[in-house]
């Protein structure tokens, strides 16, 4: 039973968010409209895994992101901090509508890196 319901976790869990690895680049696509508490908690199990020493930079790709909430918010900030902490970048993709205006209000924009696409942030990166 233990077996059938982590196997059905995973399943969602791959439903919802995709990781590719491209030697220390990482790209963490977030495939549903909302990033808030649903989520978060899936969302900042995950960025823990992936912020290691040997990751030099990570792209979370916020495209699908319709709306994010302050649990939301928190998972981005957890990345940060963790990618500041093992000296590497964190980009984030695709931030449009009430997620930008979040982080406009919350004072952010300074504190993160954000580019358009993801095509944007390897090119900045490759100029870092």
């Amino acid at each position: 039973c233990n077996i059938v319901q982590r196997s059905h976790t995973l399943h969602q869990a791959f439903m919802r968010f995709s990781v590719d690895h491209d030697g220390e680049l990482v790209i963490f696509t977030i495939k549903e409209p909302l990033l808030d508490s649903s989520i978060a908690a899936e969302v900042k199990h995950e960025l823990l895994i992936i912020c290691q020493p040997e990751v030099k930079a990570l792209v979370i790709d916020l495209s699908r992101v319709q709306l994010c909430d302050t649990q939301g918010l928190s998972a981005l900030l957890l990345a940060n901090r963790q990618m500041n902490e093992n000296e590497g970048f964190l980009i984030l993709v695709g931030v449009q509508g009430q997620v930008k205006s979040l982080i406009d209000i919350s004072r952010l924009s300074d504190k993160l890196e954000i580019r358009d696409t993801v095509q944007d942030a390897v090119q900045w990166l490759s100029e870092e």
